[in-house]
């Protein structure tokens, strides 16, 4: 992350994001704290009125940004947990992106990732023409499209239309472990 101290780069990162899991921000920068740390900052951050804990969700959200509706803040949760394995000191930069995809991904050698929850093919084209749209004419595409999607089984239900779409793989999350799963495209 960007910020020298910890604290900064959680604020930073729920002002980015919105609303995240508080086990999703322990993993995420577990390479830099030991949990407890981390839950600390977090209560720090709450205590100085930076950003919001619901405790029935056990979710953090900044301060000022703006609400989304429940299904973008659930996409978005769902794809959080990929970003949240690559760790803190595997990501320099995460910015949330327009629907359908959740995120973009700059991490620290400049390799760019864009992670989209996918649910069917319609969702598979749509994220094409976003992606399509945030490149420049002659600029050859460099960054890893990530599909992110609910069940295993998806992935042979989705694949044509995913490689139709331009994604370069997809990938699964444990719901237990949380830990994804990738299936690169031949």
């Amino acid at each position: 992350m960007i910020y020298k101290y910890t604290e900064k780069n959680i604020l930073s990162l729920l002002q980015s994001v919105g609303t995240l899991e508080e086990a999703q921000l322990i993993r995420f920068f577990s390479d830099e704290l030991q949990p407890v740390r981390v839950q600390y900052l977090l209560n720090q951050l709450v205590l100085d009125h930076e950003i919001t804990f619901d405790a029935d969700k056990k979710t953090y959200s900044a301060l000022g940004v703006p609400d989304v509706i429940d299904e973008i803040a659930e996409r978005r949760i769902l794809a959080f947990w990929v970003i949240a394995n690559m760790g803190s000191n595997g990501v320099y930069e995460v910015m949330t992106t327009r629907y359908p995809t959740q995120f973009l991904v700059i991490a620290p050698d400049a390799t760019t990732y864009d992670f989209t929850v996918v649910e069917n093919p319609t969702e598979a084209r749509v994220a094409s023409r976003v992606m399509a749209e945030s490149l420049l004419r002659g600029v050859e595409d460099d960054i890893t499209h990530v599909a992110i999607l609910r069940r295993p089984s998806d992935g042979d239900k989705l694949k044509s239309a995913l490689i139709e779409s331009g994604f370069d793989c997809y990938c699964t999350i444990d719901f237990q472990t949380k830990m994804p799963t990738y299936v690169q495209f031949d």
